[in-house]
């Protein structure tokens, strides 16, 4: 069954039911705190969390928290930038630890001489990119990368991409719903091209 039927308004199956329809309901909740001023640290604190649990939608909570608050829209991408980038690091430290390992095998080999030619390149690419970074950063990580520039790379590129996000949320944000994977985002959280209008002068 697929899950995302619960955010079409059909009835899904129970046990799709349960996580995805919870996690939206949590983060609808949390956007009705936008006023506060812990709220954009805290989007820094999820952007973070997902390189660990893989189901916070960063770049709709961007989108959708500059709706809300348009003059916001610099806090906005700098928190979740900076969330981000931290969130690359502390799994960056946590593989080079020992805390996780990866065989050795030949494509691993391949993985970590290329890595050590073109790693900042490759992870400063996606950094900027709607891709995900984890599996690049777990790559650059056990390659060997320094933890300082992997985490400049990150917040920079991070950065860039947010800003672009936010910019456009707060001037033009139909635009954004033209991206395939960006609308699906934000249609979880439940909105439309229909309700992109900034909510707030402030």
């Amino acid at each position: 069954m697929d899950p995302n039927k619960s955010f079409r308004g059909e009835t899904p199956e129970p046990n799709a039911f349960s996580l995805v329809e919870k996690s939206r309901q949590f983060l609808n909740r949390l956007q009705g705190f936008a006023g506060r001023p812990w709220y954009f640290p805290f989007l820094g604190f999820l952007a973070a969390l997902d390189f660990y649990i893989f189901i916070v939608p960063t770049d709709a909570l961007l989108v959708s928290s500059v709706l809300l608050r348009p003059k916001k829209w610099v806090s906005a991408f700098v928190w979740v930038g900076l969330g981000s980038a931290l969130g690359a690091v502390t799994l960056a430290a946590a593989l080079q630890l020992g805390f996780f390992t990866i065989p050795d095998s030949e494509t691993w080999v391949w993985l970590k001489e290329f890595f050590n030619h073109y790693g900042s390149v490759a992870l400063g690419l996606i950094a900027l990119s709607p891709l995900a970074q984890f599996p690049v950063v777990v790559l650059a990580a056990l390659s060997g990368m320094p933890l300082g520039e992997l985490f400049l790379i990150c917040l920079v590129g991070r950065w860039i991409k947010s800003a672009v996000f936010a910019y456009i949320a707060s001037r033009a944000p139909e635009l954004l719903f033209r991206i395939p994977f960006l609308r699906k985002e934000l249609e979880v959280l439940g909105l439309s091209s229909e309700l992109a209008t900034p909510a707030e002068s402030g």
